[in-house]
Parts: C-alpha cells; sequence; structure tokens
C-alpha cells in the first residue's frame, strides 16, 4: 500500500537511491546522511543504535567484501505528516574477500523521519528471505 503525499513517496524513493548509491560507492559520508542521528539499525543479530555507532559497524562489515552490489524497492510507503513506514526489497550479490560469493534476498521494515524537509532513516529492521553462497572454485 502507497499512502501519503505523492512529493512525500517520491522524496522517500529518493531516500532508497541515495542508500543504494552509497553502498555501491562504499560511500560511508553518503551512507550516514541516510539515517537520523538517534537511528536503530538491527541486521537480526542485535540492535546497533546511534549514526555514529552505525557507520562504524558498516565500514567495518564492508572490510568484508571486495565486491558489493545491492539495490532496494519499496513495497509499501506510508506516509503520516513527518514519519512515514516504509518496506524495501533488496537484493545483494556479494565476493567476499576469501573469494565466497553470496546472493541474498531481503527486506527491511523502516521508520522514517522528515527532518528540515528531508526523509532519513529512523530504524531499520532486516530479515533475510534467502541466502545463497558459494566457495570459490
Amino acid at each position: 500500500m502507497f499512502t501519503g503525499p505523492i512529493e512525500d513517496r517520491m522524496q522517500i524513493r529518493d531516500l532508497i537511491d541515495a542508500y543504494t548509491d552509497a553502498v555501491h560507492q562504499r560511500d560511508a559520508a553518503a551512507w550516514a546522511d541516510t539515517w537520523t542521528e538517534d537511528a536503530l539499525w538491527d541486521l537480526g543479530a542485535g540492535e546497533i543504535k546511534g549514526r555514529a555507532n552505525l557507520v562504524a559497524a558498516w565500514v567495518k562489515a564492508m572490510e568484508n567484501y571486495s565486491f558489493v552490489a545491492f539495490d532496494g524497492h519499496p513495497g509499501m510507503i506510508n506516509v503520516y505528516g513527518a514519519r512515514a513506514d516504509l518496506r524495501t526489497y533488496t537484493s545483494e550479490f556479494l565476493i567476499g574477500t576469501d573469494g565466497t560469493t553470496t546472493a541474498i534476498k531481503g527486506q527491511y521494515d523502516d521508520r522514517l523521519v522528515k527532518e528540515a524537509g528531508r526523509w532519513r532513516f529512523q530504524s531499520r529492521r532486516y530479515t533475510v528471505r534467502h541466502r545463497k553462497s558459494e566457495a570459490p572454485a
């Protein structure tokens, strides 16, 4: 379901695209800019709180991969004034520094807030829907 002003929904799609580009480019500053200062990120192994902690965890995780491709698209956007709920479906292809390849289909359940006219992630909770890994040949 997609509800709320079209302008807000388009800006939220832009946020997803900015996040995706930051991952592809390994741009920690651009990735950080998609989050609120008090953000929460949960990848299933426990919550990480605060933008600085999220960025540190993301940079450390990215060190494990020689290549990362990430794409996201919305399955649901519901805007409530300066807040929104978002479901984002993801596709990832990763090559580990050891040569292992991994393909993941996932889902983020997101809470967004609009700060100073810009949408940002306040929380993202991730669920792996399918994962396949292959060791190097």
